[in-house]
């Protein structure tokens, strides 16, 4: 059973349908779940390393993404919300295990 130790959360607010964050982050992501504030929201979701690698993506997504994930982050990490239909908060909730 896995313990997640590190919890990061956003809340990233779209502008003209996008908005992004860095964060530092080692250990193994588990889970990444956003919410946007409206549940017919339409977005894309991207986790990009330090080296502009897209580690993560989830495309034309409506309302909220619950995502079981094994991603290793070793890091700095940009987070990004876009495409969104609505400028609107998306809280992200982001769960890692720390090594």
């Amino acid at each position: 059973m896995s313990i997640l130790n590190n919890l990061v959360r956003k809340t990233l607010t779209a502008s003209s349908g996008s908005a992004s964050e860095t964060f530092n982050s080692n250990g193994t992501c588990q889970q990444i779940i956003v919410q946007p504030a409206t549940a017919s929201t339409q977005y894309d979701i991207s986790l990009i390393d330090v080296a502009s690698l897209v580690v993560f993506k989830r495309t034309s997504k409506i309302g909220n993404l619950n995502a079981l994930v094994t991603l290793p982050l070793a890091g700095a990490y940009t987070l990004s919300i876009t495409n969104a239909t609505v400028d609107e908060a998306h809280k992200v909730f982001i769960g890692i295990r720390n090594s």
